[in-house]
Parts: structure tokens; sequence; C-alpha cells
């Protein structure tokens, strides 16, 4: 049984960017004008994967606000190879995202996680101020009268509120804005890999966004991310273009002794990245269904292993596909649809080019019950819990079921282990069965705290470390059996046992027991 790390694939997968068609090529013809699109998705807090209610987003000239689950609707967009997506809400750092639209597919789903600001401070702008992060070598530091309103014109009105958020692109690249291209001297777009960034935004009492006043730059430090290794001494300062979606590179920042973080001048505030372009190899595949036959506009996603960049690509009409990633790097390579995926490949580059050896082999996903198919029943007090939203996290165990695709989803690296990250937010459980592509249910979702074990237990054998006794695999008919399942918690803190009212019983066939591998 192996894992899938959420944020890697969670909105890869089922909640995270189901996109149908997504930014990340080169250039293109566009389709006429009259032409028009739909987006449409979920926005999140990456906090706690929880939806929220009255973001602002933006496409083509069109806003919308996210409802009560955070759903949204953008109509009537002109079709575009690369349509720029803004994200906003107070409290929160803006997002961006790059998705296509064209004739064969006017219809885009885009589910985007959004990062909670990690610093406000309320200041005297006509004084010298360094702006900080708890737990964090992040740092902008700014001159006396050095802020201006954003067009120029005029000083900032009264107190001045800063914003400042970190992000960590080796935790989950998709946090970062845009698709990860810059637009290289020769008008050829080009990957880039991140060691880090930093959001900044300056507001006047008035709500005026502010920015930096011409001849008074700025110092600031973003953290070198968490998995980086052997970081570059010095590195390209990229901004983000929040009109074109793509990443601008503006001055050099250097590494200081201790590896923490990248210290840079800059002249105005936008998303600011360490980054480089990287040299890249092209790799080459296909993609068929499990009868063999070749797929045409599947989405297919180029994912670094030892490095923080990514790439994306399309199947032709015969099925094939191009796609980069960084040289002499370790990638992983996804096919994708709404609610299907294929297997995942790693792929060790060198300088060359490279061909699979075989194509990428999308998943069934098959309608309604079937023979042998099996169903789960819930009981206890607790079923009230039973909901319509997806939950996904860190990480995730998934079979694809002959009757549907059901998840076990929990944090870290198994379903049935322990948290080893207590300095994480609270994270959940679910066991989820999604009847087709457009329809899904959540049979559980269970709240899993930071330093708790967490696992299933047989009724009769309650508050003893009974591991998972009440889940029995069994491969020669592809099936797994609850019997008397019940969730069972040990907090390490208070060294107690927490077992959940709710009592699963059933039994259901996988299709593939290790379709998905590891991401």
């Amino acid at each position: 049984m192996k894992t899938i790390s959420l944020l890697k694939i969670l909105f890869f997968l089922l909640m995270t960017l189901s996109i149908v068609n997504c930014g990340g090529g080169g250039g293109g013809n566009n389709p006429p004008a009259d032409v028009t699109g739909s987006i449409s998705g979920v926005v999140q807090s990456a906090k706690d994967q929880l939806p929220i209610e009255g973001v602002t987003v933006s496409a083509d000239g069109s806003s919308v606000t996210t409802s009560a689950t955070g759903s949204y609707n953008l109509e009537n967009i002109s079709t575009s190879d690369r349509i720029v997506v803004t994200i906003k809400n107070a409290g929160y750092a803006e997002q961006s995202k790059i998705v296509s639209l064209n004739k064969q597919n006017q219809v885009v789903d885009l589910n985007v996680s959004i990062l909670p600001v990690d610093s406000v401070e309320e200041f005297d702008p006509d004084l010298s101020k360094e702006l900080t992060v708890t737990d964090s070598s992040a740092m902008v530091m700014l001159e006396a009268s050095s802020l201006v309103r954003a067009d120029g014109s005029t000083p900032p009105t009264g107190m001045v509120i800063s914003n400042l958020t970190v992000i960590d692109p080796t935790t989950d690249i998709d946090l970062m804005p845009g698709d990860m291209q810059t637009d290289t001297d020769g008008g050829t777009l080009a990957q880039i890999e991140s060691f880090g960034a930093i959001t900044a935004t300056f507001k006047d009492a008035e709500g005026n966004d502010l920015n930096l006043a011409t001849g008074t730059p700025a110092t600031i430090r973003i953290p070198v991310a968490s998995n980086t290794a052997n970081p570059p001494a010095t590195i390209p300062l990229y901004f983000y273009d929040k009109q074109t979606g793509l990443w601008v590179e503006e001055g050099t920042a250097t590494l200081d002794p201790t590896d923490t973080f990248y210290e840079g001048s800059v002249t105005h505030f936008s998303t600011w990245n360490a980054d480089r372009v990287y040299e890249r190899v092209t790799i080459n595949g296909c993609v068929e269904d499990m009868d063999g036959n070749r797929l045409e506009n599947i989405f297919i996603y180029s994912k670094g292993k030892d490095y923080s960049g990514v790439s994306v690509a399309f199947t032709d009409n015969a099925g094939n596909f191009s796609v980069f990633a960084k040289s002499d790097a370790l990638v992983s390579i996804l096919g994708r649809t709404s609610f299907r995926t294929t297997n995942i490949v790693e792929v060790q580059t060198a300088t060359s080019d490279i061909t699979l050896e075989s194509c990428l082999v999308l998943q069934d996903a098959p309608i309604g019950n079937t023979t042998g198919g099996g169903t789960l029943t819930l009981s206890g007090t607790d079923t009230a819990t039973v909901g319509t939203s997806l939950a996904f996290l860190d990480a995730v165990n998934i079979y694809s079921f002959i009757d549907a695709i059901y998840i076990l989803a929990t944090k870290d690296e198994a379903p049935l282990g322990p948290d080893s990250d207590p300095t994480d937010p609270d994270n959940t459980f679910s066991l989820i069965t999604v009847g087709d592509e457009t329809n899904s249910t959540t049979l559980l979702t269970i709240t899993v705290q930071a330093q708790e074990f967490f696992y299933f237990c047989n009724t009769t054998d309650i508050d003893s470390n009974c591991g998972n006794n009440a889940i029995t695999f069994n491969t020669a008919d592809n099936s797994i059996t609850f019997t008397n399942a019940v969730l069972q918690r040990f907090d390490f803190i208070d060294n107690t046992f927490i077992t959940v009212d709710i009592t699963i019983n059933g039994t259901i066939q996988w299709r593939n027991y290790d379709v998905f591998g590891t991401l």
C-alpha cells in the first residue's frame, strides 16, 4: 500500500486543480474572441483545508465571490492560451493561477488553496520599520517615508498596515502564484525552480494600496525553503507579474552564512521569489486506457522530486505528450482528468531527452455498483459528521474499487500511523466514495489532532493498541473488509485514548490495489 503526498496531488486528483485545461506550455494561436468558456471551482485555506466564503475570484474582467461552500463560477470568459485567474480575500495572501480555454475545452475546473497572512503590523510610515514573521527569518526593512500610493501620486494617509506571508515551495509548489514560468530574453517561456518566496503588501488608513517610492529600495529576506539541499550562494530574484502571470527577473540575493535566508534589495513590492532557470530536458510519452486505447487531451503534470518546479502538457490526438523536466533530476510524471488519474512514473533525467518505455494508463472510474462491488454501512452517534465535502491533506492511501473509488485519507505517511509533525495544523481523516466523475460522497470525516496516533479498532478490542485488526485486506479477491471497525486515537500529549462513536461494517473490492504509486 503506497501513499500519495496530498499537498502534492490533493488538488490534482479530487479537490485540487481538477483542471480540464491549464496553462503552462508557451504560446499558440488563440481562438476567435467570440468563443467563451467558464472557470469554476472551490477556494479553501491552505492551513486547514476548509472552504472560504466571500473570496473574490477574477479573470478576463469578470469577478465573483465564493459561496458558503467556497465554490465559484466565472462565466463568459474569453478563450485564450493563458488566462490569469486572481484570488483575493482579507487575511490571506493574494493568489493567482493560469488556465487555458479553447474551442475543444470551454470548461475549466480550478480549485485553489490560499495562504493565511503570517504577520500583520500597523506602523508609522514616516519612521524606518523592520517587519518580521514569528519563528521565521523572513524580513522586510523599510526606510523612513519610503512608501507612496501604488500609482506613485502621494504619500500614505495615516498609519500603514502591512501583510507579510512566507511561501515554502517544498511543502506545496502549487502555493506559488502562476505556473512557475518566466519569459526569457528570446521571448520563449522557460521553467524556473524556487528556493523560497515571500509576499508583502501595504495599505494606508484609507485602504489605498501602497508601494515603494522611486529611488527608495527596501531590503528583504526570503527564508530558504525547508527541504532545500545545497542552495546556491547567490541567486536571481524574480517578482510575480499579476498582469501576465509570469515571473520577471530583477536583481539578485545572497545566501546568509547559516544557509537560512536570502537577502536582497527590491524597488517595489509583489511576491518575490529566489529562483533560477534550470536546464531542461523533454520527457516524451503516451497515455492509454486500461484496454490499450490511446487518449487525447489528457492533462500531464511533471513535478520535481528533488527540486521545486513543475511543468504541464496535454496529450495530442494520438495520445502522445512531451513535457519538460529539469535535467539531472528526479521527477514524477502523472496524467489525469477530473476524478481519474494514471499510474505515476518516476524518472531520473540526465542531459538528453527521454522517451518512456510504456504509456501511462488512465485508471477506470466505474459508475454505480457492479457485481461484487460491496457496500459500507455506518452506525453510531457521531454519524452526523457525514458530509459531502472532500478532505485531503498531507497524505492519502487510495484504492480504486470496482464499484467506485474509495479513498482512505489522513495525515502523514499512512492512515494508521502516528502524526510525525506536531507543528502542523489539525488535519482530517476521510473515507470517501466517488460514484462517477460527477458526484462523490464523504462517508465520514474525522479531525486528526496534532500528536495523535490514529487507527482502526474492533469494537471488542477498544482502549488497547489493536492496530488495524478491524480491517482485513484480501489480495486473492481484491477485497477490503471492515468488521465492527471504529476509529481509535491515542493522544500522546494527554496520554489518553479517544474513541469516535462510529462503527463501519462491510466489504468492498478494488480494481487495482496499487494504482497510484507515490508523488
